[in-house]
């Protein structure tokens, strides 16, 4: 299994013909804009997509996937913001899988990191692989 694309946006709708338009992507910071009297004011909503794609290589058949959790580490708090059954068959009759998923009212705690994961399970939910991007999301604000 290999991550080729890892990204942190704003919004992802499925068009026709199965394509996605994604919106608002940022690169390693979310930054919130904040007047005088609003900074180090938590939490902070806003809504939050994530787009990834895998791709499964013929050695991945072998290693019994059930399930998948995508998981968030926010400042050491882990979050875990979806999990479902796996569709191996699909997976590898595809050699990938597009990993789409949004939070309308993701809540912000604070200024810090956040570093993404994505976990397969076996069915006895023992972890078999874990991936995420290489780099941190960094949350910052700025005064305007």
């Amino acid at each position: 299994m290999k991550l080729v694309a890892f990204l942190i946006c704003d919004d992802i709708r499925t068009e026709t013909g199965n394509k996605h338009s994604i919106i608002g992507v940022y690169d390693d910071i979310i930054q919130f804009e904040v007047k005088e009297g609003q900074k180090n004011v938590w939490p902070k909503q806003m809504k939050l997509g994530v787009y990834a794609r895998i791709i499964f290589e013929e050695n991945d058949k072998a290693k019994n996937l059930d399930s998948i959790k995508f998981r968030l580490n926010y400042n050491g708090e882990i979050i875990n913001m979806g999990e479902g059954p796996f569709n191996s068959k699909e997976a590898f009759a595809a050699n990938r899988m597009n990993f789409v998923f949004i939070n309308p009212f993701f809540n912000f705690k604070g200024i810090g990191e956040m570093i993404f994961s994505i976990e397969f399970y076996d069915k006895k939910n023992n972890l078999i692989d874990a991936m995420g991007p290489e780099f941190k999301i960094k949350i910052t604000e700025k005064n305007i």
